[in-house]
């Protein structure tokens, strides 16, 4: 897996670049497959001039070990975190740099069989006025997003959570 992921919060085209280094397996070996599970809040909805708004959703997890957890979210963040149950697993207060936390053997697993994500946001500056909703403008939205990859997997997972409370997962 790799992944690349940039904002341009400019009307100007930039420039940008990737490097990736690999190393191939030979044909036939074993493996374990891992997948990413994300999650999305849908339901955002940060009142004007908010401050400390959090937005919460959960989701089912997958079966499996986590090994590897980080998020997404835009300007208006302040926090976001991970939780599994009441025990927070991971916690960032920079949306644009929010780090992840690595996991190694035996990896991990969430007890509550479910991946509560949250974002704290103030809402000040360009977007004060106006209520603040999820969507995919870095400039004028915001997004609250549980990044995480897990084993064994049969397939990557997406689960949005929807403005009635439910979580679907394709």
């Amino acid at each position: 897996m790799f992944q690349t992921h940039y904002i341009n919060s400019t009307d100007n085209p930039i420039e940008v670049k990737s490097s990736l280094k690999a190393f191939g397996m030979a044909p036939g070996t074993p493996y374990t497959q891992t997948d990413v599970f994300v999650t999305y809040n849908e339901a955002i909805s940060v009142p004007p001039n908010a401050v400390d708004d959090v937005e919460t959703a959960s989701c089912d997890v997958p079966q499996g070990k986590f090994w590897n957890l980080s998020t997404h979210s835009h300007k208006q963040m302040k926090r976001a975190l991970i939780k599994d149950g009441d025990t927070t697993v991971f916690e960032t207060t920079d949306y644009d740099h929010p780090g992840e936390r690595l996991f190694d053997a035996p990896f991990y697993t969430f007890n509550s069989s479910k991946l509560t994500w949250a974002c704290t946001y103030t809402n000040d500056g360009d977007n004060a006025n106006r209520v603040v909703r999820a969507g995919e403008s870095a400039v004028v939205d915001e997004m609250c997003m549980g990044l995480t990859y897990y084993f064994p997997s049969t397939g990557p997972k997406f689960c949005t959570y929807k403005a009635n409370g439910t979580c679907l997962c394709n």
